[in-house]
């Protein structure tokens, strides 16, 4: 049986891999998938020259210079200081704090998680209809999505504080698809403000101080809960930082439009 299972489980590990050499190709034209009508709108958004310029305007740590850059790294900092509780104390939060036993706990954290993983396509699809619909600016839209997305996400802050079980979860379930809201922004941002051939390296960058909230948030809770007791003071101060993080996105972060890199000539 158990060899059977560790069989098993290579097969799964490689299947995607094997899934995605059968359907991808570098050149869509190449794709047998793709029709004539999907081939022509793909060809529309790029550069026909075939002797286009690849390079990079600029070493990737000069972009740590732009206002843009540090207010996108600053935010989803806070966005994923904030994730990080839901999959790394949450539960113990569940069975300490609200006296949860471990089955009710499984389906109890489960239900952010969920309710998340539905709004943040719902953000997405939304927000790029309100671009199209030409009602809001690029930047206004971004940062509404933003902000509010942070302003549900600190209702974590209400969460810790409040006596019934089933308000708890319900500000929990606000408090995920918050962050998520939020995320589903800080991922469209980086291809409209990218210098030219540079949206990876912005992403990147972004991505990697994101991460430091990461792993700095489940820290910093275990600190507090240690020294008090309670998960009741970590909450409230993620939810006071995600509110730095909407004065951020509302004073710091500037006009979504491609920053201005002086390129050096040879």
């Amino acid at each position: 049986l158990t060899a059977t299972l560790k069989i098993l489980e290579r097969g799964l590990d490689k299947g995607p891999i094997i899934v995605w050499f059968a359907f991808f190709k570098d050149d869509s034209a190449k794709n047998k998938h793709v029709n004539a009508a999907e081939l022509a709108y793909i060809k529309s958004g790029q550069d026909t020259d075939e002797t286009s310029n690849k390079a990079m305007p600029c070493k990737w740590y000069e972009l740590l210079k732009f206002r843009n850059m540090q207010a996108m790294c600053i935010g989803f900092f806070a966005t994923n200081y904030s994730s990080y509780f839901f999959i790394t104390w949450l539960p113990m939060y569940l069975m300490k704090d609200r006296g949860l036993s471990f089955a009710q706990m499984g389906f109890a954290a489960s239900l952010p998680l969920l309710c998340g993983a539905i709004v943040e396509v719902i953000a997405g699809w939304s927000s790029d209809k309100i671009v199209s619909s030409g009602k809001f600016s690029l930047t206004k839209t971004r940062k509404m999505f933003l902000c509010g997305g942070l302003i549900l996400a600190s209702t974590i802050g209400f969460a810790a504080v409040t006596e019934s079980i089933y308000v708890t979860l319900f500000l929990l379930c606000c408090a995920k698809s918050g962050t998520v809201i939020a995320a589903s922004q800080t991922w469209a941002i980086p291809s409209e403000i990218a210098p030219r051939n540079m949206t990876g390296i912005v992403a990147g960058i972004q991505n990697c101080v994101a991460n430091f909230g990461g792993v700095v948030g489940p820290i910093v809770t275990g600190f507090i809960v240690g020294a008090t007791g309670h998960f009741e003071f970590a909450m409230l101060f993620t939810a006071l930082l995600l509110l730095g993080a909407v004065l951020n996105y509302i004073f710091y972060l500037g006009k979504i439009e491609p920053m201005k890199v002086e390129e050096k000539t040879a």
